[in-house]
């Protein structure tokens, strides 16, 4: 597999290719999606010194060494609103640590087929894929919270009809749909990142 990633230290990192004067909850939350997108796509997600704080910086201070609040709970929590990051460094640290569960948790996440499913062409800026290994299936939702909602996303015959998924990434979608008629109809508004599997009985 190859490796992906957001950033690294020859180019200015993600977050500072955005248009000047953007602001920072929506620096953070346009990150969280690709985030999720470069741990539940194929490849193995290469995270860069910095990524996991939402360190925003271009050429020469892309490389910047890390803060030393970085490595307690406790001072990424009181770094929030710190200059060259996104507001809530904190939030973006337990991002990558979910996702990193999560592709602990579903070996689809790590080396299964991909199938994308839903792109729509023009209109919404949404996308939905089917990672699969075996018998295990997982879906990821993207949207980016614009006009298009509700989705409705095929996933064929990865789930039985009735099938209840439940979202383990917790940022902003649905946190439980069903499968009805080989589809899932997600009518949630609002930006969010969905990695959808199914339900384990309790």
């Amino acid at each position: 597999l190859r490796v992906t990633f957001l950033d690294n230290h020859d180019v200015p990192r993600f977050l500072a290719e955005a248009r000047a004067g953007t602001p920072g909850a929506e620096l953070e939350a346009r990150y969280v999606l690709a985030l999720a997108l470069l741990y539940t796509l194929p490849g193995i997600p290469q995270v860069y010194m910095g990524d996991e704080l939402g360190m925003i910086g271009a050429p020469p201070d892309h490389r910047r060494d890390m803060p030393a609040w970085a490595f307690t709970a406790e001072g990424r929590e009181k770094a929030a609103g710190t200059p060259g990051y996104v507001p809530r460094p904190a939030h973006v640290f337990s991002v990558v640590q979910r996702l990193a569960a999560l592709r602990r948790r579903h070996g689809a996440l790590v080396d299964g087929g991909y199938d994308e499913l839903h792109r729509p062409a023009g209109g919404a800026n949404s996308f939905a894929f089917l990672r699969r290994q075996g018998p295990e299936a997982v879906l990821v939702v993207v949207h980016d919270g614009a006009a298009g909602l509700p989705l409705s996303v095929p996933v064929g015959s990865a789930f039985a009809d009735g099938t209840a998924l439940e979202d383990g990434l917790d940022e902003g979608g649905p946190p439980r749909v069903v499968v009805r008629g080989g589809r899932v109809e997600i009518g949630r508004t609002g930006r969010f990142a969905a990695v959808y599997a199914p339900a384990v009985p309790r």
